[in-house]
Order: C-alpha cells, then structure tokens, then sequence
C-alpha cells in the first residue's frame, strides 16, 4: 500500500507492505545439453519451504524469461523444480539467474517506509529522507517441519542532497545509517549491529566544444564515490541481473567493507557517434580495478556499429573482454556481425563467465581460460507479411594449463520464418542445431536439436480451421527417483496405500489426494541420459453456420447448427539412434523398447444445435494410450471413454440437463499394479430461475465401476442442491452441499480411483463463496470449502482474494 502527496516545492510518500516469504538469488550451474529440471536452493527439496508462486523471475544471459510450457520455462512451486522448455537449449556456458520468494511458512515480515523531498533555493537544492523499517514476526508453532529463520528487525535512515551549482554542473551526496537487531530463540538474547554508508557524486555537462566557430561536440563527465561499512545492512536482497558482470561475474551480495570509485567521460563529436571511456576501483571483501573503453555509431544510411573492451583486475588476476558488433540495411535485408571474447588469469578465473554458478572454494579453478565466440547473422526489414531470420554462432573455449587445453568447441545455427495474414494462413517455423566437440581422447561430441513448425490456416471466413504444431528436440532425460515423506494425518499431497502387500512403499503406491498424508521430494543424482523428444499438436474445427449466413430452414437450418472439432496430442521420447519421433510417426501410438515416454490422445466432439437456446446437444468420444518405463513393469495404459450431453429451455425460468457417459481404462500386465476397469454413469440437473435475483439448482447422478482383474464393484448415488443469490452490479453469493454414497464388494485400492476417488460409505462436500465488487476496479472473492469423508478428518479450507484492476 502506498499513499503520495505532490505539492509545488516538495512531495512525500507513505508506504508498507506485508511479506510471507523472504528473497534469494540463486545462480544455477548448467550442464550441455540438459533442459532440467534444476532445483532451486531453498526450496521444499532443498530443506526449505516452496517458493511463492508468481514471484519468481529467471534470466538466461541476462534475457527475461515467460513462463509457460509453450513458452521458455516451466515451473514446480511446490517443490522448487525449474526446467526449460526446448526454446532455449542450455549449454555449459548458459549464465542462469533466478530471484524468487521462498515461503516457509516461518517468515512473514512486515514494511514501513517514509520517503520525502523538498526543494530550495529556487529549484537548485533538493533535500530528500528515506526511512524503512522492517520486522519479522515471532517464530511459529513448534513441529514446523522447515528450518526456523531467527526472527530479526532492521531499519534504514537515509539523507540525500543534489544541488545545481551551475548550469551544466551539479553535485550529489547520500548518507545512510542501519540498524540491525536479531533476537535468537534462546531468551534474553538479542545481538544489534550498526553499520553506515555514504556516496558522492559529480555531474558535468559544460556547453558545446567549439573552436574558431567550429563545433567539436559536446563531452559529460560523471565521477561517484561511494563507502559501505561492513556492518552497514541494506534491503537489497536480490541482485540486479542487468548489473552482472560488471566487477567479475560474481554475485554483488558477497558484500563487506567496502570502497569504490567510479569516473566515466562520453564524448559525442557528431549526432549519432558517442565515444566512451569508464574507470573504476574497488576495495574491500572483493577488491577490484576496471577499465572500460566504448564506441557506438547510429548514423543513416551508415552502418551500426558498437564496441566495448573492458579489463577487471580482481584478486590478483585480470579478466579481459571485447565485444562488437557491425550490421547494415541492404536491399530488404540486414546482415549483420559480431563477436566477444573472454579471458582470465589467476585469481579473476572465478569471476569468468564459464565459472559463473560455481562457488568459489568449492571447485578446482584452471590458471586461466579462453572464450571466443563468433555470430553472424541476417534479418529481413521489411513489413511485409513474411519474416526470416538465421544465425550462425562459433564458440571456443580454451583452459590455458593442464589437460583440458583446446577442450571445447561448438557451433550452432538457427533459422526462424514465419508467414502472417496471408489468405487465412498463418505459418512459422524454426530450426537450430548445435554441436559440442570434446577434445579429452574418449569424450563423445554433443549434438542438440530443435525444429518447431506452427500452421494454422482457417479459409471461408473460419467456417473451417486448422492447426497444426510440430517440435522435435535433443534433450535429456534425467535421473530422479520421487521420495515421500509423512508430514501428518491430513497435512500432505499423497495418500499411501500398500497395493503389491510387500510392506514397502513403492512410488506407484502413492496416490495425490487433498488431505493426505505424505509429501513428495527429488532425489536428484545430477545424470541424465540423452533422449529425442518430439510432440504433435493437431486440430481441425467446422463450424457450417459461418457459410450458411441466412439460413432460411430445412436442412439449411440444421446444418447451420452443426459444428465438428477434432483434435490429436501426442508427445514421445526416445533413444538416440532410434526413429519413431517423424511427425508421421506420432500420429500412432508405439511401445517399443527404444520409448522411454509416450502418449497419444484424440479427442472428438460434435455438436447439436450448438447456438439454440431451446435445446442443444454435444457428443464427445475420446482415446488415449501412454506409456512410462520410470512406473513399475512398464505397462501400456489405455483409455476409451464417450458421452452425450443435452441441454433443454423449459419456459423461461427452468433448464434441463442431461448427460449419459461410460467408458473403460486399464493397464497391461500381470503384476498387482495392472487393472482392467468398465465404468458408466448418468446425471440429471435442474436449474430454476427464482424472482429477485435467487437461482436454486438440483443435481441428482448415480454411477458404476466394475473392476475384473479384482472383481470389484462399485456404485455411486449423488444429490447437490445448490443456492444462488445475485447482487445487481456487485457479484454473487453460491452455497452447494454435495452428497455421494458408495457401496462396494470390496474395499476400493485408493490408486485405481473407483467412484471417482470416493471412499466406501457417505462422503459429504460442502461450499459457500462470495464473488463482490467492491469498487469500480476493486473485486473480492471469498470461498469456504469442507470435505468429510470415511477414515479421514474433517477438511477445511479457506480462501480471501482481493483483486485490483488499474
């Protein structure tokens, strides 16, 4: 929350904010080839709590990543599981960073700050004051099974200066005082530290150079000073990736006593040409010197170029690196040239790019290293509808001692074209390899592909449409073995059920369930075996009322309510050296001993009058088989289900539906994990729409399962009545009650999930949620949900969100 004020000669803010996590940054050590997933260090697999979904922010290169499994990253809050998509391959050279928010359930820290600045002396001194202070609450409840952090308070005070001496000349200062109070869990203990840090700074922007009434440019000198005690404690938690590298790729949190000074001269003799030169030097925890010359040219009709040579010397060593590029518009096409290089001796070795996730201590440093990396590349300029661009990259790296000397050498290209509002198609395509070669006698050379093809064509103003995406990708499939550990009757993720009766507790004998008793944890052995992994994506769609635009009656009219949509997911890895990941090949479901993963799933549906208000019906049929060599005997499962759903308008307050289903699912083999299971069921709901705003609704369902390898049968009788009550322009309050009675032959093995996961005996469901609006941009949610049924203690779970819009 923050509340601000602006008046003529100053403005202040109030702020505070609550927080049920704390910040790291965590920089991950990449391996050739392999895609994931990493673990995040705090998280749940990592002796802490998970991290806080939405927070999180992952840089490749210092490149911004999207979320999303068609996007560049997926994520696993809960266990702290990172892995890349195919998008972006990762190389043992890959910098990766990654801020988040662990919350582990100890920490809740709150924040208030003040922040205010007043102007003097005609606008030509500014005085500014910054408070923050911040605590922690009281450690929790004991049992916690998360590591405790020792709850702490720390405040911050801050004076800050500018001041306009003369035109084109200004000066600037900032001193700040800390305060840091932590409070053990042993009593009448407490330890206080006080720290302070000061910076100053020097801007000067004289007229434009000229001699004999001829202009030489203009010129801007910065030069800033700065000392932070090592007691001095800030709020900077995270790092700030745009930053990195700028002292040695080394984390700018190792921070202690520390002084630096920094000086950068620009010089533009001509609009569009800018000449840099940067000096520095750092004392302290990590002591350091830089040198920095630059050179950037934007003219028209000229070529761009750019170019940077930059030299860190750090801890007795020195780090060195050039970059430059050049490229031009020609014809319809920019090509274009770059290059970099990195190298490090003695001490700077660790502060190199290709040692960036490596602690230092914990691994062997060379005496020095080489990267040179070489990129040439074309782009179209036009705005036509079609887009091309490829990219040619060589990469060397070179330890200048030892056996590792000319040990690495790759080369990649990468092709991207794309076609866009051309006749009601749309088409893209990208194609990359990569080849890593080893020089040690024995090494295997690395190959790593990608190709992704997306077309989507949609003639006869969309009455017909048609999608179709293809990726194939050389990745890795990793070495990770699931461990369940007990947290507590109804406090976990898994229930456990001893299906074989050997006494021991098999991965599939884990079941996910709402309130169980186990959680789930990686081991994690840091191997990977290479696999190709392919998926296909396919859709067709038909909606007939798109030609017919007046339909007069008949056939016409029929037809007009007549809408098709099929649709195929099919997804595979296998061997390298085997076939099997064409795109004509994943149309089929194959099982073969060089799969490690597979599945195929068709979809159908087909809809009856599907715009009619009166009375509409929908037939859906699906197939899906799969196949996973990490499960126990490695059996085919396969699934065929349908069903028939009718909706009819009864007068104008009262609506029907209906919908019949039944299909059948089971596993192959032998063993006490195959299962071979029929099931049907039919349901009936009605829905009355009451006077003032109140909607009441009925909804009777009954069920069969037959399970043969077992002999097993199992019925189920459902009731849920359910009360609606709208708010004019606000929202809506729901209240349900769901009622599910099941009766068995037998007792239900949790993992073959008869009478869809109920428990034998009567099982109750209920829920009251609130839906308002607050404000004109203000929305709140509030939804109460409890659970009861046989063998388990009552659930409850809560939820508040409130949602502004701006």
């Amino acid at each position: 929350a923050r509340l601000a004020v602006s008046l003529p000669g100053g403005e202040a803010r109030l702020f505070g904010a609550v927080s049920e996590g704390r910040w790291a940054t965590h920089r991950i050590a990449p391996s050739q080839g392999y895609q994931g997933p990493y673990r995040l260090s705090g998280g749940a697999g990592g002796g802490g709590g998970p991290v806080v979904a939405g927070s999180e922010r992952v840089y490749l290169d210092g490149r911004l990543l999207r979320r999303g499994e068609g996007q560049d990253y997926a994520i696993d809050y809960e266990r702290g599981l990172l892995t890349f998509t195919p998008a972006h391959p990762i190389s043992a050279e890959s910098r990766i960073s990654v801020e988040y928010q662990i919350s582990d359930g100890a920490s809740r820290r709150r924040m208030v700050g003040l922040q205010g600045r007043l102007a003097l002396a005609d606008d030509r001194l500014w005085l500014g004051t910054t408070f923050i202070r911040e605590a922690d609450r009281a450690p929790p409840v004991a049992g916690l099974s998360v590591p405790v952090p020792t709850p702490s308070s720390q405040q911050v005070t801050v004076l800050d200066a500018r001041y306009t001496l003369l035109e084109g000349v200004s000066l600037s200062g900032e001193l700040a005082l800390s305060e840091r109070m932590s409070t053990p869990l042993a009593p009448d203990a407490q330890e206080r530290s006080r720290g302070k840090a000061f910076r100053v700074g020097v801007d000067l922007v004289p007229d434009a150079l000229s001699v004999g009434g001829q202009s030489l440019g203009r010129i801007r000198l910065a030069g800033s000073y700065r000392q932070v005690g090592a007691r001095f404690s800030g709020f900077d938690r995270i790092d700030r990736v745009e930053t990195e590298g700028r002292w040695g790729w080394r984390s700018e949190s190792e921070r202690g006593d520390e002084r630096s000074g920094e000086a950068v001269l620009h010089y533009i003799p001509a609009q569009g040409v800018r000449f840099n030169l940067e000096y520095g030097r750092r004392n302290g925890s990590r002591a350091a010197a830089r040198r920095a010359v630059g050179v950037e040219v934007s003219r028209p009709r000229a070529p761009d170029v750019r170019y940077l040579s930059e030299e860190v010397s750090q801890g007795g060593g020195r780090l060195s690196r050039r970059q430059g590029r050049v490229s031009a518009a020609f014809w319809k096409v920019r090509p274009g040239f770059r290059f970099a290089s990195e190298t490090a001796h003695g001490g700077a070795v660790g502060g190199s790019s290709l040692f960036y996730a490596v602690a230092p201590g914990r691994a062997s440093m060379p005496e020095g290293v080489k990267v040179r990396e070489l990129t040439w590349d074309v782009s179209t300029r036009s705005r036509a509808p079609w887009s091309w661009t490829s990219a040619l990259v060589l990469r060397r790296t070179r330890r200048l001692e030892g056996g590792w000397r000319d040990s690495l050498q790759s080369w990649s290209h990468r092709h991207r074209a794309g076609v866009t509002g051309w006749g009601g198609l749309s088409l893209s395509g990208e194609y990359s390899r990569s080849a890593v070669r080893y020089a040690q006698q024995g090494a295997r050379d690395r190959h790593t592909n990608l190709a992704r093809l997306r077309l989507g064509y949609a003639p006869f103003n969309g009455a017909l449409s048609q999608q179709i995406s293809y990726r194939i990708s050389s990745t890795g499939a990793p070495n990770r073995q699931p461990v369940f550990v007990y947290v507590g009757q109804g406090r976990g993720v898994y229930l456990w059920e001893d299906v074989d009766g050997d006494g021991m507790q098999d991965g599939e004998e884990f079941v996910p369930d709402v309130d169980g008793d186990y959680e789930v944890f990686y081991g994690d052995d840091g191997g990977f075996r290479p696999v190709r992994e392919a998926a296909l994506g396919a859709r067709f769609e038909v909606a007939l009322k798109r030609l017919l635009r007046s339909p007069a009656g008949g056939w016409q009219r029929f037809l007009a309510g007549v809408s098709l949509d099929l649709s195929l997911e099919a997804d595979r890895r296998v061997l390298p050296g085997y076939s099997g990941a064409a795109p004509w090949d994943l149309y089929r479901f194959w099982s073969g001993n060089e799969v490690i993963s597979g599945r195929r799933d068709v979809r159908t549906r087909l809809y009856l009058f599907r715009y009619s208000r009166r009375a509409s019906f929908r037939i859906s049929a699906r197939q899906r088989s799969r196949l996973d060599r990490t499960l126990s005997e490695g059996g085919i499962e396969a699934l065929v289900e349908g069903a028939v759903l009718g909706r009819f308008q009864i007068g104008s307050g009262f609506e029907l539906e209906t919908e019949a289903s039944g299909g059948r699912r089971h596993r192959e083999g032998e063993g006490p994990f195959a299962y071979g299971i029929g099931s049907g069921a039919f349901s009936l709901r009605g829905r009355w729409r009451l006077a003032r705003g109140w909607q009441t609704g009925l909804r009777v369902g009954m069920g069969w399962d037959r399970e043969e390898v077992r002999g097993l049968d199992a019925a189920r009788l459902s009731l849920k009545p359910e009360l609606i009550r709208g708010l004019p322009g606000r929202g809506r309050v729901r209240g349900s009650v769901d009622w599910i009675r099941v009766s068995a032959t037998g007792r239900l093995p949790l993992f073959l999930g008869m009478a869809g996961g109920h428990r034998a005996g009567h099982n109750l469901v209920w829920r009251v949620g609130v839906d308002y609006r607050l404000a004109r941009y203000l929305t709140a949610l509030l939804v109460y949900d409890g659970r009861r049924r046989p063998g388990r203690p009552v659930l409850h779970l809560g939820r508040v969100e409130v949602r502004a819009r701006f």
